[in-house]
């Protein structure tokens, strides 16, 4: 059971990452994050993440 809820939780996580990134872009007031670079490795993460519990998915599904 938690084997196949860990990779939604992630996938749930990265998009929330991803959000705050966008609304961030958008209101740089809010602030949510610090620095150009931080930001680019939340979405690089993000992105990584996604992908791999997308991969886990899969592989649970068979």
């Amino acid at each position: 059971m938690v084997k196949k809820l860990i990779p939604h939780i992630c996938i749930i996580l990265s998009v929330m990452l991803l959000t705050f990134y966008v609304v961030d872009k958008f209101n740089p007031g809010m602030n949510f994050v610090g620095n150009n670079f931080f930001k680019m490795l939340l979405v690089l993460g993000g992105i990584a993440a996604i992908i791999t519990a997308g991969f886990l998915i899969a592989a649970n599904r068979k």
